[in-house]
């Protein structure tokens, strides 16, 4: 099976659509795919970088047919297989998160890479982002404890300093938010939209008796959306789209069913600055 994604000037080569390819090779991996990038498409670095992981780990999967794509671009492309992936930039390189597994490795890999992230981009040594930290924790966790996905997901993060913000986005091709929720809702009405913006609420697995972590949940994620004007928290999961920001929250169906769950949390300079903290102790910086 074959399974073609194109790029061009239209479209913007980033984390979102790169994270998801990277989670369809995880649960398909004799699936082959191939990446057509046509001109120069409006890059970020995270998704050149994801691409390049890509194409790293999975070598046999991938085919990348570049038409008249900047030099630039190839040549970062082509070094991402000679590098190390944690020390190119502020991004949080592409994770594995396992199958219904608290997987301390990469727990332990978001402080580091917030440390770094800190230092980098505002400066500060031997500072953390606890806010920014919690968030990463919470969305694996939902990942491990509600998506019953047999490949687990991914998560990824990278900061875009010509908009202030970092995006956090994470996937799995598990059951589903309305599926996991649904059943234990007292009415069997409720629309796909409607389910994600109820997963949104606080206490929502104690509330119905779901035997999962009882953290503190997407409730967590969306009051950081809504802390800042800069901050959005977007959802799809099934036919269900949530969109949450300080000045409007709407949600509705989607224009194509997702088969599974995709979180992206945007959060903005104003916000990362007044959750650094400075730590007393050094850090190893290495992913």
């Amino acid at each position: 099976m074959s399974y073609q994604v194109e790029f061009s000037n239209r479209r913007h080569l980033d984390d979102e659509e790169m994270i998801v390819i990277a989670n369809r090779i995880l649960q398909f991996p004799d699936e082959q795919y191939k990446i057509t990038i046509i001109e120069d498409p409006f890059v970020s670095i995270g998704g050149l970088t994801t691409l390049g992981l890509l194409k790293k780990t999975h070598p046999d999967n991938i085919e990348i047919d570049i038409n008249r794509i900047g030099q630039a671009c190839l040549s970062f492309i082509d070094r991402m297989g000679l590098i190390n992936e944690g020390s190119m930039n502020s991004n949080f390189p592409l994770q594995h998160i396992q199958a219904g597994i608290v997987d301390g490795n990469l727990y332990a890999k978001i402080p580091k890479w917030l440390e770094r992230f800190a230092s980098r981009e505002f400066g500060y040594n031997h500072a953390s982002l606890g806010e920014v930290q919690q968030a990463c924790y919470e969305l694996i966790n939902n990942v491990v404890d509600h998506s019953l996905s047999p490949t687990g997901g991914m998560i990824c993060g990278s900061y875009f300093p010509n908009h202030n913000n970092l995006q956090i986005s994470v996937v799995d091709f598990g059951i589903s938010i309305p599926k996991s929720l649904g059943p234990h809702l007292a009415s069997d009405n409720w629309t796909d939209d409607a389910i994600i913006n109820e997963s949104l609420k606080p206490n929502v697995s104690r509330r119905l008796g779901l035997e999962h972590n009882y953290g503190m949940g997407l409730d967590l994620i969306k009051t950081y959306a809504l802390s800042d004007s800069g901050c959005s928290l977007k959802i799809i999961s099934r036919d269900g789209f949530v969109s949450v920001t300080r000045e409007l929250a709407h949600a509705r169906r989607s224009d194509a069913q997702f088969p599974g769950t995709f979180v992206r949390l945007c959060l903005s300079k104003t916000f990362l600055e007044r959750s650094i903290e400075i730590n007393s102790e050094t850090s190893n910086f290495d992913l």
